[in-house]
């Protein structure tokens, strides 16, 4: 045998090494992470789900009676919830209590015409910036301290559409 196909035969085998070391590692740290991660509902809250895990936990709800306005964004008047579900609140609490964070969707329907939903929000809202998307739908946006909070609207057979949302610390959800 060559020395060539000896050194070639011993970096395959360095590698082959390597590579199986780092799948074990990846397979062990797997392990312990699915060992440590729980998944539960509660059984007084049906519309919850929590996930706990070394990091901190995360809670997703489903709210029939969200208020909206009270994460800083307005219903538009006489727009119902699109489905009976209503809201969404998904909260990220972190073991160090640094880092955590909220996200809260609703989305509404309204019989009154687009045109008519936009103008509520631009007199209604004047500091949020406003923008036209290219498919004719409307984008409302406000940066705060605390987070940012968005509107979407946009024409549909059965309605307008609004969706608001809010990300940012869990109390301006």
């Amino acid at each position: 045998m060559s020395a060539s196909n000896s050194r070639r035969g011993g970096i395959l085998f360095a590698l082959s090494v390597v590579t199986l070391g780092i799948a074990g590692l990846i397979g062990v740290t797997a392990f312990l992470l699915f060992r440590n991660v729980h998944v539960y509902t509660r059984g007084f809250e049906p519309d919850r789900i929590s996930i706990d895990t070394p990091a901190g936990s995360l809670d997703i709800a489903r709210h029939s009676g969200f208020d909206a306005s009270q994460a800083g964004v307005p219903v538009y008047p006489g727009a119902h919830p699109r489905n009976s579900g209503g809201s969404a609140v998904v909260e990220w609490t972190s073991r160090n209590g640094k880092e955590d964070k909220g996200f809260s969707v609703s989305e509404f329907v309204s019989p009154d015409p687009f045109d008519k939903v936009v103008e509520y929000y631009r007199g209604k809202l004047p500091d949020w910036s406003f923008e036209r998307e290219h498919d004719g739908s409307v984008k409302f946006e406000l940066d705060e301290r605390d987070g940012k909070h968005f509107i979407g609207i946009e024409r549909k057979d059965d309605g307008t559409h609004i969706g608001l949302a809010s990300v940012g610390d869990p109390a301006a959800n």
